[in-house]
């Protein structure tokens, strides 16, 4: 059996992650922005542990954790009420909708590589991630742009 690598691309896509946090100083200007800054808390944990952990054990407990914490911060996003204003707000809750499905996929797809050891779960966990930032981005994109 091969040993376990992790793609350059997951800890690239991880880090481009930190592009969608909140502004300078870390203020959160609104729960949509703390949900995201949560997402990309979560992403940068999960791509550091798997760029230098030393045992699978350790990236499996890192992917249950963020899986667990974004979907906690997600709940508390959408009690929230996740309302940014009257300007394309259904637009930005639907992405935020998005990202969340993402991210769930993406932890969900790279946890099952301890299942059947295919190297093929991380390629596919990978993808969806970035797929999750540049869903990510765009809400920041939108949000930006309303200011």
């Amino acid at each position: 059996m091969k040993p376990f690598r992790v793609p350059l691309s997951v800890t690239a896509v991880a880090l481009f992650a930190l592009g969608c946090a909140p502004s300078p100083g870390g203020h959160v200007r609104s729960d949509t922005l703390s949900y995201i800054e949560a997402v990309s808390e979560q992403g940068m944990s999960v791509a550091r542990t798997m760029a230098g952990a030393s045992n699978l054990e350790d990236i499996r407990g890192v992917l249950l954790t963020a899986k667990s914490v974004e979907a906690s911060r997600y709940g508390d996003y959408l009690r929230a009420g996740n309302g940014e204003g009257p300007s394309n707000a259904q637009d930005i809750a639907d992405d935020a909708d998005e990202v969340h499905r993402l991210f769930q996929q993406a932890v969900s797809e790279f946890l099952m590589y301890w299942e059947d050891r295919n190297a093929a779960h991380v390629t596919d966990g990978s993808a969806m991630l970035k797929r999750c930032v540049s869903q990510a981005n765009i809400i920041v994109n939108r949000m930006s742009a309303q200011r």
